[in-house]
C-alpha cells in the first residue's frame, strides 16, 4: 500500500490509532514514547511508519503529531 503511495506520489498522509485492527500501532507508538518522550522516534516505531519509511527510502518525515488517550 506504501509503495503504491509513493509512485502515485502523496503529499500527506493522515493516521489515526487506537484500539480494534490499528490498535497494534497505537500500542507500539504509546509505548516508545512513554520510554523516549519523542513523538517522532515513536512514529517510526510503528508498523505503519516503517512501512511509510521504507516505502519512500527514509524520506518519511511525520508532522504535526497530535497525542490523545481516550478510553
Amino acid at each position: 500500500m506504501y509503495k503504491l503511495l509513493d509512485k502515485v506520489g502523496f503529499e500527506k498522509v493522515e493516521g489515526s490509532y487506537g484500539a480494534g485492527s490499528l490498535g497494534q500501532n497505537f500500542e507500539i507508538f504509546m509505548n516508545v514514547y512513554k520510554k523516549q518522550g519523542n513523538a517522532l522516534e515513536a512514529a517510526y516505531a510503528t508498523p505503519a511508519g516503517k512501512g511509510l519509511n521504507k516505502a519512500t527510502n527514509n524520506k518519511f518525515k511525520p508532522v504535526d503529531i497530535v497525542i490523545t488517550e481516550k478510553k
